[in-house]
């Protein structure tokens, strides 16, 4: 089965499906009735790995855990490293899924 190519499809409109497939995937995080992780690797696949806004994110995110990691109250920091856990284990869980997603499309 042959996908379309990602880079056919102009910016505007890869843009605007990948934000609402972000804000479908913060609403599936939030709600367990709708599954966020497709929607979320949707918008990751549509708008590239190297989307500044991507980077951006994922840097926030890691400066915030490790914020978190350094707090002086022993019950934050303990959810810092927690959910710093939770991240990496994610990211290894994802990263294989965003390759063979953007293999698929390239071909």
């Amino acid at each position: 089965m042959r996908f379309f190519h990602v880079r056919r499809i102009p910016d505007a409109a890869r843009l605007g499906l990948a934000l609402i497939c972000a804000v479908v995937a913060a609403i599936g995080a939030i709600l367990p009735i709708i599954p966020g992780w497709p929607c979320f690797i949707l918008a990751i696949v549509l708008l590239g790995r190297r989307h500044y806004v991507l980077r951006r994110a994922r840097l926030i995110g890691r400066g915030g855990l490790r914020h978190l990691r350094r707090s002086p109250q022993p019950s934050i920091r303990r959810v810092g490293w927690r959910l710093s856990k939770a991240y990496a284990r994610s990211s290894r869980l994802i990263a294989p899924m965003l390759t063979a997603a953007e293999r698929a499309m390239r071909t």
